[in-house]
């Protein structure tokens, strides 16, 4: 009896076993509600557009999870500048081709740049930032977007409310723009001397320098304070620095270990940071190391 005393009335854990049987159907319910109606829910005119279909759960969600640079890859070789992907209950459009992003997202008025020339630094500087940038774009579907009304793409009718996305991976590694776009050649924008927000705003969509930012009406409001930021960053590193691959010991002689830009040294999208890695910061100079070092203090 003394055990039975001590239990809470039966309204209360009545009223404990309705509140858990509610957040179980919150969890539970919901999603299985959503597989039951998706059919019947979404636009059929999507039919039209290829794409991957992925589990009836989770749609292509665990492809991404695990190699989600190279699915990008395959699906856009595979179905081409326009096609669908499903995130769960979501469907999202992917746009794989520089004239597919500017005819629907980039409702841009034309704008110029009258900024003179940079110099030669400025312009070094500005061709390392812009290859990282293709090179490690976050995360590789840039910033979404979604169709306030429907748009007509060739063949293809996208319907209003669904998610727009640029396939970064394919417009950074086209083989057309980029030859060996898996080496970083920051020399390959010798000719761009403008910030990334004018070449957005050009007719000719393959002006784009990269779409890390994403592109029309939409694009990162932040792009000058980023690139600015990141110049800075770079140009203090390059001055102070000349950094270098680890080195090991064989057979009495240093021998530099090979950076691995493979894709299994990246975290899984969808920000992709690089895994810890190794490479040796070697002061240019005593004088900038004693520099470094007082700044420091």
């Amino acid at each position: 009896m003394g055990f039975l005393q001590q239990l809470p009335p039966p309204q209360v854990w009545l009223s404990s076993l309705h509140v858990a049987v509610k957040v179980a159907l919150a969890f539970l319910g919901v999603p299985l509600l959503g597989i039951a109606i998706w059919p019947i829910r979404r636009d059929k005119r999507l039919d039209k557009i290829p794409g991957p279909k992925g589990s009836l759960l989770t749609g292509i969600g665990l492809d991404l999870l695990l190699n989600a640079l190279t699915k990008f890859k395959e699906w856009a070789d595979e179905y081409g500048e326009v096609y669908k992907i499903r995130l769960g209950f979501y469907t999202w459009v992917v746009l794989s081709s520089p004239e597919a992003v500017k005819e629907i997202l980039d409702k841009q008025s034309l704008s110029t740049s009258s900024k003179l020339a940079p110099p030669m630094s400025e312009l070094v500087v500005g061709g390392m930032r812009m290859e990282i940038l293709r090179l490690c774009p976050v995360p590789p579907w840039s910033i979404r977007h979604f169709t306030d009304a429907d748009v007509t793409y060739k063949d293809m009718v996208i319907p209003k409310g669904t998610a727009i996305a640029c396939n970064t991976v394919a417009l950074h590694f086209d083989l057309a723009r980029f030859p060996d776009p898996l080496a970083f050649r920051p020399e390959r924008y010798a000719e761009y001397q403008r910030s990334s927000l004018d070449y957005s705003a050009s007719p000719d969509p393959n002006d784009m320098d990269h779409f890390c930012f994403g592109a029309g009406r939409r694009i990162c409001p932040g792009i000058k304070f980023t690139e600015n930021n990141l110049s800075l960053i770079l140009a203090s590193l390059v001055w102070a620095f000349d950094i270098k691959p680890a080195v090991v010991l064989v057979d009495g002689k240093e021998r530099e270990i090979p950076l691995n830009l493979s894709e299994e040294a990246f975290d899984p999208y969808p920000l992709g940071a690089p895994k810890p890695f190794k490479v040796r910061f070697i002061p240019r100079s005593e004088e900038r190391a004693q520099i470094i070092q007082e700044t420091g203090k």
